[in-house]
């Protein structure tokens, strides 16, 4: 085999395996877009590469909240709960994000579940400082 067929089919691997990454991750490469610009495109595009992505295990911070952020934006409350669930599973102290899962869940009518963080949040915060619940 000559230096340039080698060259050649190098190349040629090469572009069939960007190809298959793309294939692959096209739903997160898709949710790497500004939260500003997913939410202003169809939204059953957002929905299908967020579900998609939903289902794949170890996603980032950063893709479950460009789902979430992006999914309030639209008004998909149910999608926007589904990823701030893994988010909390993820980050179990962070006031933040159960804050922000609890909003999400008292917009989709899962008002139990929500009333039941808000309570936990304003225990521990009576608790911290000081207060008795």
């Amino acid at each position: 085999m000559s230096f340039r067929h080698f060259v050649l089919l190098l190349g040629l691997a090469v572009a069939a395996q960007a190809a298959l990454f793309n294939r692959y991750y096209t739903d997160l490469l898709y949710l790497r877009r500004p939260v500003s610009v997913l939410a202003q495109g169809p939204a059953e595009e957002f929905r299908a590469q967020a579900e998609s992505a939903l289902g794949r295990q170890g996603l980032t911070r950063h893709h479950l909240d460009t789902i979430a952020e992006t999914a309030r934006r639209t008004g998909q409350a149910d999608l926007e709960a589904r990823a701030l669930e893994q988010l909390a599973a993820l980050h179990p102290t962070d006031t933040a994000i159960a804050l922000r899962l609890a909003d999400a869940w008292r917009r989709a009518g899962r008002l139990e579940g929500a009333d039941s963080i808000y309570r936990r949040i304003l225990a521990e915060t009576d608790t911290e400082s000081g207060r008795r619940p």
